[in-house]
């Protein structure tokens, strides 16, 4: 627990992890709104809004990891790799779209399954997404931070899906556990990382720098904002 205060304290910008932690908290309760609508439609006309369910979660859940990513400060030079950070939206988008599948079918524990899925979804972002950070160190990781981290994030996101099921109206609480998962499954795994300064690694030419990725996050945050306006509306 230490180990994450310190993380979040001394080595992240404190207005960038709170401006994550919005982006995170409103896709979420949002996405849940949109969920209890959909819940409403035949299956035909709802088939088309659970894809855009997916891409407004995926894409929240993306938004969250990278703005608090951009706050993160290691004390070294760094860039990010386009390929892994293109995945891990797509793994997002894919992961939540087949979670709430699993929310809306009628197999048996699809609750806990769901809830999994979203865990897993937002882990494998996550990992990608780091795959994506590229500095002049060398990563190694405290393994009982990563399953501490999973384990917390899995059970808030099968406790969203339980409580949604449950409780259409409480979508605020849904979508508060379901962005406490995104949370601890990101900060919980960022405390686990310890980065040694190695001055034989080099940064990779065909990268892109901060500011670059500051302009893609911010156009993915407009984009996500947009949608959650229309689907408002």
């Amino acid at each position: 627990m230490l180990r994450v205060y310190a993380c979040l304290v001394l080595e992240h910008d404190w207005m960038m992890v709170l401006l994550a932690a919005a982006i995170c908290l409103v896709s979420c309760v949002t996405a849940f709104h949109l969920a209890a609508q959909i819940d409403t439609m035949g299956a035909r006309r709802g088939r088309g809004w659970l894809l855009l369910l997916g891409f407004v979660t995926g894409t929240g859940i993306w938004a969250t990891h990278f703005v608090a990513m951009l706050a993160y400060r290691p004390g070294l030079p760094t860039v990010f790799l386009a390929g892994p950070t293109i995945g891990s939206i797509l793994i997002a988008i894919g992961a939540t779209y087949a979670a709430w599948s699993l929310l809306f079918s009628r197999i048996r524990d699809r609750l806990w399954g769901a809830g999994l899925a979203f865990a897993a979804g937002i882990a494998a972002m996550h990992y990608t997404g780091m795959a994506a950070l590229q500095t002049t160190g060398r990563y190694s990781y405290d393994y009982s931070l990563v399953a501490a981290s999973i384990i917390i994030g899995s059970l808030c996101s099968m406790l969203a899906a339980r409580l949604f099921a449950a409780r259409r109206g409480r979508r605020l609480g849904a979508g508060a556990l379901l962005a406490s998962a995104i949370c601890a499954i990101h900060f919980g795994s960022m405390a686990s990382v310890s980065i040694r300064a190695d001055p034989s690694v080099r940064l990779p030419p065909s990268s892109m720098d901060a500011n670059l990725l500051t302009v893609f996050v911010a156009m993915g945050v407009v984009t996500l904002m947009a949608v959650m306006l229309a689907t408002a509306i």
